[in-house]
């Protein structure tokens, strides 16, 4: 059997062959990337809440969620944009970023509240707690960043609009074309 000769010719050539990713593709990618970011929040929330312990007993855990969710966050955004989701409706990318951080925000603020529910009031033990918040939160950050970031669901930006067509079906480069040439021929 002969082998396909054609390659692309860079990492940017072949995102552009790619058919684009399905909904339970990007869910798929989305939640092994949602891992590793939070394999990082975990990991990073557990080392600081113990190095905190012996300086701020009383809200060491709390703390340490919120060093935990930035790494996180951070980590979560790198992956998504490159890995999970083809499509990006914000033109600018600190803007992206921004509205992402903020759905995160919102996610830290759930997930405190949900900490201090498992810890406080049900006396989970704090890794445990942190493991079962961080599942529950999940399915707020896939789904608001997907309406709101990644989906083209709403009107799309200028920079992924397409041309706008006049009442003939040309663009408007082709109307401007055919406007000079009618003059021309008067």
């Amino acid at each position: 059997m002969a082998k396909s000769t054609h390659q692309p010719k860079s990492p940017a050539a072949n995102k552009r062959l790619r058919p684009p990713r399905t909904f339970r593709g990007q869910l798929v990618r989305y939640a092994f990337a949602g891992g590793i970011a939070a394999l990082v929040n975990i990991g990073l929330y557990a080392v600081s809440w113990r190095l905190l312990h012996a300086v701020w007993p009383a809200f060491d855990y709390q703390v340490a969620n919120v060093i935990g969710f930035l790494a996180g966050n951070m980590t979560s955004y790198q992956l998504s944009t490159r890995y999970v989701f083809d499509y990006r409706r914000l033109p600018k990318r600190a803007h992206e970023f921004g509205v992402y951080f903020v759905i995160g925000l919102v996610g830290l603020v759930w997930s405190a509240l949900i900490l201090l529910l498992l810890v406080g009031l049900v006396h989970l033990q704090k890794d445990l707690a942190k493991v079962i918040t961080v599942g529950l939160v999940f399915g707020w950050n896939f789904g608001a960043r997907k309406v709101l970031l990644f989906s083209e669901l709403s009107a799309p930006t200028r920079s992924n609009r397409p041309p706008r067509s006049t009442v003939s079906g040309s663009s408007p480069s082709e109307e401007r074309t055919l406007h000079i040439l009618r003059k021309a021929n008067r």
